[in-house]
């Protein structure tokens, strides 16, 4: 039995993350996804959010990612306070309010087509 009580598994994933409020105050912000689930994300993020800010979020193209994806909007849940010294990025929690769900099925299937390519590279 395990403790965590989400409803969906967490994918982990390595993806460069555009974020952009939707009332238009916070500036393009980039953030790189921990993981992710039907229902939310974790990221890393050098600057601190505000809690309970709603944000759009997009994949950014990539490698792996041949056009920007949206994932859809989403609400900041959880946010650690800032270390003004320190360089380590700060982990936050959004949960998916508006979420594309085609993009985010998406997203997971190449998230776990790179696992089965780097699975038989070993």
């Amino acid at each position: 039995m395990t403790d965590d009580p989400r409803e969906f598994r967490r994918f982990n994933a390595n993806f460069s993350l555009s974020l952009k409020s939707e009332s238009g105050e916070l500036e393009e912000t980039k953030a790189q996804l921990v993981d992710i689930s039907f229902t939310g994300l974790c990221l890393e993020l050098k600057e601190p959010l505000p809690i309970g800010k709603i944000i759009t979020i997009e994949v950014e193209r990539s490698r792996n990612i041949p056009v920007q994806m949206s994932l859809g909007t989403g609400k900041v849940t959880r946010m650690p306070p800032s270390q003004e010294t320190s360089s380590v990025p700060l982990k936050a929690g959004i949960q998916f309010t508006d979420p594309n769900k085609p993009s985010i099925q998406r997203l997971l299937q190449i998230i776990q087509r790179l696992r089965l390519v780097d699975s038989r590279r070993r």
